[in-house]
């Protein structure tokens, strides 16, 4: 298709409109809220409309108990043994907390945390100063401030015991086997050797040695149980208030459907949000003082050289806001499941863990609010479990991507094949292909599974007789056994597979990219023996044009941000050597629509904007319901025409339609489901994983101290929310020099004071403009805070570091009632001029000097769906004052030029940052200090 044609036909819908059934359902009644006979409560609690609770299809295991007995397979017998463990387990059964940790669990401290020995408190300083340092600082530390004062302080391990009582966490060991194939636990508690592969408990020369007497364990797992440190985060004024954020959230969001004509939230920006959480506080399954949280859970390899893949797991407690629950003080560590290996039989490492989660969810927790004096009973309640496709493989026990029914949330799409016994979630049926009489499949028929249809299809899984029917019926249901999450009560998770969503970093960092590229380039993977890549239209970064669009990528770098992560490498040099998550986030949804404008074919180029769109879409934290209805229209769109232009039905190119393309049906309606994709992404558990590792410092035993460092990391968190003196947040301080606006808006040095004179005639004529009274000398300031934690620099500023390689001077602004795109010249305060020509004593105005572009072309802005903001920089023509707090984001500006339209003049197109609330989901802001990473990224290697 010609794209000038294109342009000026203006002309992009490529089939009739059809009737859609709108994703977001609205609420039919009202969630009630009344008040309780309870006093010093912190809010009125949720009332169920109707006093009868429905029974989960998942409270009964005696069915499934009876069919595992007489199945044929062992590893269905296994897991049910797990199960059944679980969901009768009980604080006072022997498996983690017991003794005085068990006491204190049931009978939790009253009374703020009080640190009376000053010598401790100093103790407890220095281990947090130096928490990331090697244990020889402290010593030093230590020693030097004993000789200056002729005091004692206490010993490293003296430290962490004081530390230990106090937060009253502890870690919990269980042997496992070297080769990781299982943990000791459950029934496997009292063999000698592995039930998998017979490699022996304990090490055999000091066992021999003994006599049998000494057992010691060759490798543990370790955990680190979440009660305890639920508690730690109550029991200040401080940490208490922000755990209302559940609360009060709730509160707000009944309101926004009392009042919303279509009953629906005025945003899905929570899990809290979500028709599964609004559904189960109605019907009375969830209670107010139930606390959420989620799981998540990820591999990753410690070190390049040699075999040392370890599995972390991580609790996130949602009854924290969303900017305070992904920091780094506030993700709880759940536990270490050490290599080299990863876990083969994943239920056995993590059945410690699960069986205290499963007890407080049939013995309520006690919980002290410091902020209210109120001692309250709290059930766990599990929301959602996060993973990558293999990693929630071994909590659903359901089959690969590669199966039938391959989908992670286990939806009523069948997949097609050719040959072999993968298959592919293709909606369009293969041109004469007599083995799928089928046909195509709408898109919007597809429906979501849920507990009642889970079980049954499980129990014709575990009611088969041979190996033969279960090969059969695992093929037609995707299930391959019992579920872990069975164990835990079914009345506090969301139900199976409800508690599985999707995971868009790893969808949208590594699967789509991977996907594109390879498409792109004409990868040699996805050529099939019968295909012919030189029909690939699309097939056209190689050679040259592979080599010139590497280039461009790396010139680009100069223009991007430092608040938009990682810079892309050159990926033509590049890609095949370790493409980073946050790499590929910036080029492929940041630089592609643009840089590929001209390049692709014009339709290909059409359905990638299409993509994009839906995919920023998805990565906002805050969604509206018509944001949502338009990313699910717009992706539905985007799944069914990228099977027509790629796969085309052919035979040959089925496998072209991979199972993350199918994932992008589920987006949409998982936000309605369970709040914005991003509030459940793994953003924070990369960034959990990324720093435990900078925290190591090169042990002989890697795994053992990563576990040291867990325990650590959870202890020191428990005692920052006990003792928040001890480590105020960094967002609680401004900055030396700074000066807080208000609103999240605060002026960074450096600054100066500036003669009016000295300023170009444009700018001292915009800013008398302004004052309407001549003035001496005025305060320009280089930097601004804003409020997603980026930070705007300016023409001005920039030019005097020399240390700054990235430009984070243009922003997005709200300007006349529309969003802009402008450069800032530099900030300034101006004294704030009242009606009678005096200056006002006290206030200033505070202002930026811009230079606004122009507005987009429009022809080229409605072809990419939005994607392509191309504007042109006007200089001192379009030089205005604008408040800063119209400003709302930073942004890149690329050059380019809309060549395939005759234009050869240079352009800007903007780049806004992919999920700019990751910032605030990965736990982190754009550092604020000046010097040596000025302008630079920080923590490059976390995704």
């Amino acid at each position: 298709m010609d794209v000038r044609s294109s342009v000026a036909d203006h002309s992009e819908d490529r089939r009739n409109e059809r009737d859609r059934t709108n994703l977001t359902t609205p609420i039919e009644q009202p969630i009630s809220l009344q008040d309780t006979e309870r006093t010093r409560i912190l809010s009125p609690p949720l009332r169920p409309l109707s006093p009868s609770e429905p029974t989960s299809p998942l409270a009964s295991l005696e069915d499934l108990v009876a069919l595992a007995s007489r199945s044929p397979l062992d590893s269905i017998q296994r897991e049910m043994s797990f199960i059944t463990r679980l969901r009768s387990a009980t604080l006072d059964d022997g498996v983690g907390l017991k003794g005085h940790a068990l006491d204190r669990l049931r009978n939790p401290p009253t009374t703020p945390l009080e640190i009376d020995c000053k010598k401790e408190l100093l103790a407890l300083r220095m281990l947090e100063a130096v928490e990331h340092a090697p244990e020889d600082t402290f010593y030093k530390i230590r020693d030097a401030i004993n000789e200056c004062f002729a005091t004692a302080i206490p010993s490293f391990e003296g430290t962490k015991d004081t530390l230990a009582t106090l937060t009253g966490i502890e870690a919990v060991h269980d042997d496992m086997c070297v080769r990781s194939c299982a943990a000791f636990t459950g029934d496997w508690a009292d063999l000698d050797e592995c039930p998998d592969c017979g490699e022996p408990r304990y090490n055999q020369e000091k066992l021999q040695q003994s006599n049998g007497r000494k057992k010691v364990p060759r490798v543990q797992c370790t955990t680190y149980l979440l009660g305890p440190q639920i508690q730690t985060l109550w029991r200040h004024q401080e940490s208490a208030r922000k755990m209302h954020y559940k609360h009060n959230r709730i509160r707000e969001i009944i309101e926004e459907i009392r009042q919303s004509p279509q009953r629906l939230p005025r945003v899905y920006d929570d899990v809290f949000t979500g028709s599964a959480f609004l559904d189960d506080l109605r019907s009375g399954k969830i209670k107010m003082d139930d606390t959420f949280v989620m799981l998540s859970i990820d591999g990753a390899q410690l070190t390049e050289k040699k075999a040392s893949s370890v599995t972390i797991y991580t609790w996130i407690v949602l009854d924290l806001s969303p900017e305070h629950r992904y920091k780094k003080r506030y993700v709880l560590p759940g536990g270490v499941i050490p290599g080299p290996n990863k876990p083969k039989f994943l239920s056995s490492f993590l059945f410690t863990g699960m069986h205290h989660v499963s007890a407080l969810q049939k013995e309520p927790m006690p919980l002290w609010d410091a902020s209210t004096g109120r001692l309250f009973d709290s059930f766990l309640f599990v929301v959602l479990v996060l993973a990558d496709g293999p990693g929630l493989i071994s909590y659903s026990n359901m089959v690969g991507h590669g199966g039938k029914y391959g989908c992670r949330m286990n939806c009523e799409l069948y997949g097609r094949r050719i040959t072999g016994s993968v298959y592919y979630p293709a909606l369009l049926a293969p041109n004469n292909w007599v083995c799928d009489a089928r046909g195509d499949i709408d898109p919007w028929s597809i429906s979501a599974s849920s507990s009642a249809r889970y079980v049954e299809k499980l129990k014709i899984v575990m009611g088969s007789h041979t190996l033969a029917s279960f090969a059969r019926n695992r093929l037609e249901t995707g299930i391959v056994g019992p579920s872990l999450l069975l164990g835990l009560q079914p009345d506090k998770i969301l139900g199976i597979p409800e508690n599985f969503t999707s995971e868009l970093m790893h969808y949208t960092g590594a699967n789509m990219p991977s996907l594109w590229v390879n498409l792109w380039r004409g990868s040699k993977t996805l050529v099939h023996a019968t295909d012919d890549v030189n029909t690939w239209g699309w097939a056209v970064l190689q050679g040259d044009t592979w080599v010139a669009h590497g280039a461009l990528v790396v010139a680009a770098h100069e223009h991007i941000p430092s608040s938009h992560g990682k810079l892309p490498r050159n990926p033509e040099q590049a890609w095949n050597s370790g493409y980073k998550a946050q790499e590929n986030n910036v080029w492929i949804y940041g630089l592609c629509p643009g840089l590929l404008f001209g390049v692709l074919p014009f339709e290909y180029w059409q359905n990638f904007c299409r993509f994009v769109k839906g995919i920023r879409i998805m990565h906002q934290c805050s969604i509206t319901p018509a944001q949502l209805d338009d990313a699910r229209r717009t992706l539905i769109d985007w799944e069914l025409e990228f099977e027509e232009l790629y796969y085309r039905q052919q035979k040959n190119r089925l496998h072209f339609v991979r199972p993350c393309v199918h994932l992008t049906h589920h987006l949409a309606a998982e936000a309605a489901r369970v709040g914005s994709p991003i509030c459940s992404s793994q953003y924070p558990m990369e960034r959990t994983i990324g720093n435990l590792k900078e925290e190591m410092r090169q042990p002989s035993n890697p795994f053992a101290n990563l576990a040291e460092r867990g325990l650590l990391r959870a202890q020191m968190n428990a005692l920052k929310a006990m003792y928040p003196s001890l480590a105020p947040s960094k967002d609680e301080r401004d900055p030396t020099g700074s000066v807080s606006l208000g609103g999240g808006y605060t002026f960074l040095f450096k600054k100066d004071k500036k003669s009016l004179g000295s300023l170009r005639e444009c700018e001292r004529a915009i800013i008398l403009e302004f004052t309407r009274v001549a003035l001496v000398r005025i305060i320009r300031w280089a930097r601004l805070k804003l409020p997603t934690g980026q930070i705007a620099r300016s023409l001005w500023g920039e030019s005097l570091n020399t240390r700054c390689t990235r430009r984070s001077r243009n922003v997005k602004i709200l300007y006349e009632g529309e969003d802009r795109f402008a450069e800032i010249f530099y900030f300034v305060q101006l004294p704030l001029v009242l009606p009678n020509g005096d200056f006002h004593e006290d206030e200033t105005s505070r202002m930026a000097l811009v230079s606004i572009y122009s507005q987009p072309h429009a022809a080229v802005l409605g072809l990419s769906h939005g994607q392509l903001v191309s504007c042109s920089h006007t200089g001192d023509a379009a030089l205005r004052l604008i408040d800063v707090k119209t400003i709302k984001s930073v942004v890149a500006m690329i050059p380019h030029k809309l060549t395939p339209l005759g234009d050869e003049t240079t352009r800007y197109f903007a780049m806004e940052k992919l999920g700019l609330d990751v910032l605030r989901i990965g736990g982190m802001d754009e550092p604020e200090e000046t010097g040596a990473n000025d302008g630079l990224v920080i923590n490059e290697d976390d995704y």
